[in-house]
């Protein structure tokens, strides 16, 4: 299969808007700021950064291998590592809408069915607002109580969705409901039997191991973040301080349905770097970097991943 038949062109026009969104930022905050910022950045922290973002790649991994035990499927380590990280590519899609081909390449690799494997996808997602409602509820105080609205409205959608899988005939009429937007109809059709596959995902157990692993992928993740303060030589804005402040953009950028967020969360962590005393131009310079390790480096080992993996060779859609 050919590399621009697998993506198709909507993956090319989220790089397009991407440079285009970054461009505009860097504009705004001036090249002299960018150029002088580039300088007085340490870079014996970009290993350091970089590590610590694949680390906490690790306990969504064995999240994601949890999952798939519950419901008893197994595959090789070094495929199943390679499908996982495969699925970063796709990461700057809506809500992570991408990352359902781990589907397809479970099921072209391993005969794996997809109904089988897309209910567990959609409970990544789960437990990914999960985490981040949490550690926004610990950052209230300190984030302002003009983020408990949004707050409110997740954990609503959230008791929602539990309360979806814990009634077979609200389920049914969940996915009756959703068969009619177009753009949905692809997945109905998995989801229609995957009601107790989804429960076994989020039994007691299950539960809060797999809340705990995403929790602590992260505040691991917000580490990068901070060193990338301290790569500058900003220290004006503790580690727990950045974790909120990152989190709160995050689930910004999802609730907009942006592809990554695009624009949503570069902005909202700018703003909120900037009201701790940090110049808005050279806010949106660190958020552009950031930006580039925890989602964009993903997407080029995502990338890498997929041509390792094969899944580029397979001819099917």
């Amino acid at each position: 299969m050919k590399t621009s038949n697998f993506f198709g062109k909507n993956f090319f026009i989220i790089l397009i808007i991407a440079i285009g969104i970054y461009s505009i930022f860097l504009i705004y905050s001036d090249f002299n700021t960018v150029i002088n910022n580039s300088l007085t950045f340490n870079f014996i922290f970009i290993p350091l950064i970089l590590l610590t973002i694949f680390s906490s790649w690790m306990f969504l991994f064995i999240r994601w291998t949890l999952l798939l035990k519950n419901s008893s499927i197994k595959i090789p380590f070094k495929d199943n590592l390679l499908i996982y990280l495969a699925g970063f590519t796709f990461s700057i899609s809506p809500a992570k809408s991408g990352e359902w081909i781990k589907s397809i390449f479970l099921k072209n690799k391993f005969n794996i069915d997809k109904s089988t494997s897309i209910p567990i996808i959609f409970v990544e997602r789960f437990y990914d607002v999960l985490a981040l409602i949490i550690l926004i509820l610990f950052g209230l105080s300190f984030l302002g109580f003009e983020f408990l609205p949004i707050v409110i409205l997740c954990v609503g959608l959230l008791f929602s969705i539990l309360f979806l899988i814990y009634s077979k005939s609200k389920f049914n009429y969940f996915i009756r409901f959703a068969s009619k937007f177009k753009f949905l109809q692809k997945f109905i059709t998995p989801l229609e039997n995957s009601h107790e596959i989804i429960r076994k995902s989020i039994t007691p157990k299950t539960f809060l191991i797999s809340t705990s692993l995403t929790i602590f992928y992260r505040l691991i993740e917000a580490l990068s973040v901070y060193f990338v303060f301290l790569g500058f030589g900003i220290d004006l804005i503790s580690y727990f301080e950045l974790t909120y402040m990152y989190s709160a953009s995050i689930i910004l950028g999802s609730i907009s349905m942006i592809p990554g967020g695009l624009g949503v969360t570069e902005g909202s962590l700018a703003s909120l770097i900037s009201s701790q005393g940090i110049a808005f131009s050279s806010a949106l310079v660190l958020v552009i970097i950031i930006r580039f390790f925890t989602l964009w480096f993903g997407v080029i080992v995502g990338f890498i991943a997929l041509k390792l993996s094969g899944a580029l060779n397979v001819n099917n859609h």
